[in-house]
């Protein structure tokens, strides 16, 4: 049975704003959507195996202060027509919490981008379509490798074939989450794969190379990534000698980065017609083509084109970005978008 009635929920943020029929339904969702995370990286509860009651509790106290806080429960409640509508948008908003808690690391990326060109030639599956996972296996198309191994074992020369390809040096010190490796080209995430394939040619997948890479780039986090919070005068003009070495160079100002990342977001939404920021809402939101098309009068064919033109905006807005600052960017037009975003200059 679904949890919820819309009706009561009305009457509810009428009378109290937030009330035992809201708690109920965030907590229902929180039930349900929660355990597909892993607890020990979403609970604060390192090393937890499983998400317990009070787990759930504290997300969906956590859910419901955001949608407070956030104005968001007016909006979802002019928007949904149906308890399942409601439920839906709500489920958003416990899906953004939960990201929210998860402080993407340079693996996670690292393992994202790696799947994204596992997909694409010349990488080839070994595990049929309906069954692709992160058990996958995957070979490499073309002739077979005749280089000589130098290591008894295939972990060790796999490491030792990957530790070959050179990681960028131009992010040392500078992020918190560096890039690591361009993706394609001859010193590559895409090289990478291929030398993994090369010493694997029955197939391996990506935590076996997730952890060929974690011995691989342990060096390089660990004398790179920990200047992060304090880069100091000697650390600048280390910087400016990268510079003069013809190596790109970022910001080493976090915080001065983070503000212009954010008034970007800012111009991204003030750019937008009216329409092009309730279509970018309600699509960040989960809502379908029809859906929005219902809302706002015409076709489904016509929603889906116009939230085409909204993010072909978003990409040039974007174009040019560092891929840190576009995922930082769009969480901010999201969580513009979200809060019912108000022109500040008039």
């Amino acid at each position: 049975m679904t949890v919820g009635d819309l009706v009561k929920l009305r009457k509810e943020f009428a009378e109290k704003v937030v009330g035992p029929y809201l708690e109920e339904v965030v907590f229902d969702l929180c039930r349900l959507i929660a355990p597909k995370y892993p607890p020990d990286r979403y609970t604060g509860r390192p090393g937890a195996d499983r998400w317990d009651r009070g787990d759930i509790l504290d997300l969906a106290s956590e859910v419901v202060l955001k949608l407070w806080e956030e104005d968001q429960v007016e909006w979802i409640l002019e928007e949904a027509e149906t308890i399942g509508d409601f439920r839906g948008l709500v489920g958003f908003h416990v899906k953004r919490t939960l990201s929210n808690r998860l402080e993407t690391t340079a693996m996670d990326n690292l393992r994202r981008r790696a799947k994204d060109l596992l997909a694409e030639d010349p990488f080839i599956p070994t595990t049929p379509p309906e069954h692709l996972g992160d058990g996958t296996k995957y070979t490499m198309g073309g002739a077979p490798s005749t280089e000589p191994w130098r290591a008894a074992e295939p972990f060790a020369e796999a490491v030792r074939r990957v530790a070959l390809i050179r990681p960028l040096k131009s992010h040392a010190a500078q992020e918190r989450n560096p890039r690591v490796y361009n993706d394609r080209g001859p010193s590559s995430l895409e090289a990478c794969l291929a030398a993994m394939a090369s010493v694997y040619t029955e197939g391996f997948d990506i935590k076996e190379f997730e952890e060929v890479l974690e011995k691989v780039l342990a060096h390089y986090f660990a004398s790179n990534l920990e200047l992060h919070e304090d880069v100091d005068e000697e650390g600048r003009r280390a910087g400016a000698a990268d510079m003069d070495g013809g190596l790109e160079i970022t910001s080493v100002d976090p915080v001065g980065d983070q503000v212009t990342l954010d008034e970007l977001a800012n111009e991204v939404v003030a750019g937008l017609s009216e329409e092009g920021r309730l279509i970018a809402r309600c699509k960040l939101a989960g809502m379908s083509d029809a859906k929005v098309g219902d809302l706002l009068g015409y076709s489904r064919a016509t929603a889906r084109e116009r939230w085409q033109v909204v993010k072909e905006e978003f990409a040039g807005a974007l174009d040019g970005l560092e891929e840190r600052q576009v995922l930082g960017v769009g969480k901010q037009i999201n969580y513009l978008l979200a809060a019912g975003w108000e022109n500040k200059d008039g």
